[in-house]
């Protein structure tokens, strides 16, 4: 069963897709969807249902785009992609998490949580405080800890230790 979606019965197969990625058929003059005036349809930061957007070019899809538009449309996405996920990084701002330590440089715990997936998505940024904790940083590399949210950018939250 399809979601239900605001597009015409015409473009149901790019609904479909909204659920997890989307690939470039928005790129090619062919399919049903352009950009233009239907981006914001297609993607916006209040659509709870679309948070998050990849890029992909089918196999066998015929690359029939000049690359000037292509690359117009790929700005336009990634602005829309930048404003929906700050928009949702936000929301996690005063939340508190259990995130695993990935790594340490310069001071700084690079974490992620269970919903972030590592060299895919953001971090989550802890500044180390030796009065919070008694191990020092490079041995805690692997653990787990629990953050509270203070501040998010497009990509990467940052979070204090609990």
């Amino acid at each position: 069963m399809r979601p239900s979606s605001p597009l015409p019965s015409a473009q149901l197969p790019l609904a479909a897709v909204r659920l997890q990625q989307l690939q470039n058929p928005l790129l090619n003059p062919g399919n049903a969807v352009t950009l233009g005036e239907e981006l914001p349809q297609i993607i916006h930061p209040e659509d709870d249902f679309f948070l998050l957007i990849g890029f992909g070019l089918p196999e066998n899809f015929e690359d029939s785009v000049p690359q000037d538009v292509k690359d117009e449309r790929l700005r336009e996405l990634m602005d829309e992609q930048r404003e929906i996920s700050l928009t949702y990084n936000k929301t996690r701002i005063g939340s508190e998490i259990k995130v695993l330590i990935d790594d340490f440089n310069d001071g700084v715990f690079v974490c992620r949580s269970e919903f972030e997936s590592p060299e895919v998505d953001g971090e989550i940024l802890v500044h180390y405080d030796a009065d919070k904790m008694s191990a020092q940083p490079e041995d805690m590399i692997g653990t787990f800890m629990t953050v509270r949210v203070v501040n998010a950018d497009e990509y990467d939250l940052v979070a204090e230790i609990v």
